[in-house]
C-alpha cells in the first residue's frame, strides 16, 4: 500500500525562499540593524537568496524525511508527488515591491523600499470618484481611477492579476 501523495502546482516560475534563507533574514531584520537603518514608516524588502523551485524542495522534503520519492523512475518509493496545476485564486508569484528600485542600505542583503504615494488632496478627489462610480455600478471608470493611483495595476493579463 502505498502513502498518501503530496500534491504541488507545477507552473512556470513557481519558487520559494529557503526556509533557513527567510529565518535568517527575518532575524536580521528584526535586530538593530534594520533599527538603526529605519527613520520611522519605512518598508524594508529582504535579499532571501537565489529562488528555489517548489518541486525541488518537495522532492528534497521527501528525501530529508528518509522516504523516496514514488515516479516513473522508482515506482515503489514512498511518497508521489501529483502536479495539481494552480488552485481557483492562487497566485503564480508574489509581488514583494510596488515601487521599484529599492534603494541600499548599510547591510548587504537588506534593501529599504520607495513606495510612491500620492498627496492627499490628490487621493481626496481620487476617492470622491471612486464613491461615485461605485455608486453608479461604472466598472470601466472604477478600473480607470485604480490604473491612475495603483502603480502597476493592470500590467499584468487578467487571468494573473
Amino acid at each position: 500500500m502505498h502513502s498518501p501523495s503530496a500534491a504541488i502546482a507545477r507552473v512556470h516560475g513557481a519558487f520559494t525562499a529557503c526556509a533557513a534563507r527567510a529565518g535568517c533574514a527575518a532575524l536580521r531584520a528584526g535586530g538593530t540593524t534594520v533599527r538603526a537603518m529605519a527613520t520611522g514608516g519605512d518598508v524594508f524588502v529582504l535579499d532571501m537568496g537565489e529562488p528555489v523551485k517548489i518541486i525541488d524542495l518537495a522532492r528534497r522534503m521527501v528525501t530529508l524525511s528518509g522516504m523516496k520519492v514514488r515516479d516513473e523512475a522508482n515506482p515503489e518509493g514512498d511518497i508521489e508527488i501529483a502536479i495539481t496545476g494552480l488552485r481557483p485564486g492562487e497566485k503564480l508569484y508574489e509581488e514583494l515591491l510596488i515601487g521599484d528600485n529599492p534603494a541600499p542600505t548599510a547591510h548587504p542583503r537588506i534593501m529599504k523600499a520607495h513606495e510612491d504615494c500620492l498627496d492627499w488632496s490628490v487621493l481626496e478627489l481620487h476617492l470622491q470618484t471612486l464613491r461615485g462610480a461605485a455608486a453608479a455600478g461604472d466598472v470601466e471608470r472604477i478600473k480607470a481611477v485604480l490604473k491612475a493611483c495603483v502603480h502597476g495595476y493592470g500590467d499584468q493579463p487578467p487571468d494573473e492579476a
